[in-house]
């Protein structure tokens, strides 16, 4: 009796075990997690075909968390999850949906970004969707269409082409420009070989002109030095020269300025030049004056000067 109530606990303890085993067996395939310290991220994709709840999320491809709910919002894909950890985001981190399997479903991969800084919960992180199996066939499905197409273009292109080169003038041309062609190039195959002790010393020429004309700059180099200094000195005491001319310019049109408000001084004012000079009556005057001096040093010459002198006494 006690060997057999011994023998059921064990496989109770066998049956409870196997069922513990399988639950988290589940739940690990499934990817939940039983830690207590998950922290809830979300995530903003354009899309997320084949995302599911459960779906895992990997930091630099270690398994890290996994997806709670995946919903549309403002017209792109709201996406939240658990992560177990979140210590060594960044503030740009950035997440990319990438295929779990060749068979079929997906993973988010977390880049977690370089710039100093921790990651803010409350922030979403930007995430983008690469090309898929499914989007590639679709892909090179279009690009079997467009190769078609293009093969039945190149296809009536050379139909057209046959067509030309059928006929028996296009194919003369052609033939009569290659043979053009070859009496051109054998023309100048000629000439080039009649001609190449010409070309010779030509080429040669040209060297020893060369390094003639190197060997005369390199020998006259101090003296080209030299000529440019002394020039650029003239230019120096033209500028000077030049500077000078420039002020002896204003002087003279201060000058000038000076001497017409004279002139006008002296037409407009009342001074004994501008008397003599544009005063008639002034002038009539003292030429009236200079006739009486005149007449009195006549007089003077012919009569002598006759003079009364008293000394002391009043006349």
């Amino acid at each position: 009796m006690t060997t057999q109530r011994s023998l059921e606990i064990k496989v109770g303890f066998v049956a409870i075990a196997s069922l513990i085993i399988f639950i988290l067996g589940i739940t690990w395939g499934r990817g939940y997690s039983l830690s207590v310290a998950l922290k809830e991220v979300k995530f903003r994709f354009p899309k997320t075909t084949g995302l599911q709840p459960s779906s895992p999320i990997v930091v630099n491809g270690v398994k890290r968390g996994s997806v709670i709910s995946v919903k549309n919002d403002q017209g792109g894909v709201l996406v939240l999850a658990a992560l177990d950890d979140i210590s060594d985001l960044r503030k740009d981190v950035s997440a990319r949906l990438t295929i779990l399997e060749i068979t079929g479903g997906k993973k988010i991969e977390i880049s977690p970004g370089t710039i100093d800084g921790k990651f803010n919960p409350q922030n979403e992180i930007p995430g983008t969707c690469p090309a898929d199996l499914a989007e590639l066939i679709v892909i090179f499905g279009d690009v079997a269409v467009d190769g078609k197409n293009l093969i039945r273009r190149l296809d009536t292109i050379t139909a057209a082409t046959t067509q030309v080169l059928r006929g028996g003038d296009a194919a003369e041309s052609i033939k009569k420009i290659i043979s053009e062609a070859e009496k051109a190039f054998s023309s100048l195959n000629s000439m080039l070989s009649e001609n190449r002790s010409a070309i010779n010393t030509t080429a040669a020429n040209i060297k020893q002109l060369s390094t003639e004309l190197r060997t005369s700059i390199e020998n006259n180099s101090p003296k080209i030095t030299s000529l440019l200094s002394d020039f650029e000195t003239t230019l120096i005491d033209l500028k000077t020269i030049i500077r000078k001319a420039d002020t002896a310019a204003e002087r003279a049109n201060s000058m000038l300025g000076t001497a017409g408000k004279i002139a006008d001084s002296i037409r407009t004012g009342q001074g004994f030049a501008s008397k003599i000079l544009f005063d008639l009556n002034f002038s009539t005057r003292i030429e009236s004056s200079l006739s009486a001096i005149d007449s009195l040093v006549a007089q003077i010459k012919q009569y002598g000067i006759n003079t009364n002198i008293r000394l002391g006494t009043r006349p």
